[in-house]
């Protein structure tokens, strides 16, 4: 599935893919779906330049049930052929 199919025309796709994002308090949790893929304190980080995924399992677990729990909820489909939901 392209999850950035409104990214056109403005170079590759980024990377890591980043369809998720998750926050509390001071931290950001950005995934790929329900991969994790990078965690960053916004108060010692603003720019998000470090990646700490790895090194905050407490934080790590939050917000990855999060993003879980988010994801399972029920979603109306898009209707491609008439472009809306």
């Amino acid at each position: 599935m392209n999850h950035y199919k409104g990214y056109q025309n403005q170079g590759p796709r980024p990377t890591p893919y980043i369809t998720t994002v998750a926050t509390k308090g001071i931290w950001k949790m950005t995934a790929d779906g329900d991969v994790p893929k990078e965690l960053f304190n916004l108060a010692q980080d603003h720019r998000e330049l470090y990646n700490l995924l790895g090194t905050e399992p407490q934080v790590e677990k939050e917000l990855s049930d999060a993003i879980q729990r988010f994801l399972a909820e029920p979603r109306e489909k898009y209707d491609e052929t008439l472009g809306y939901y």
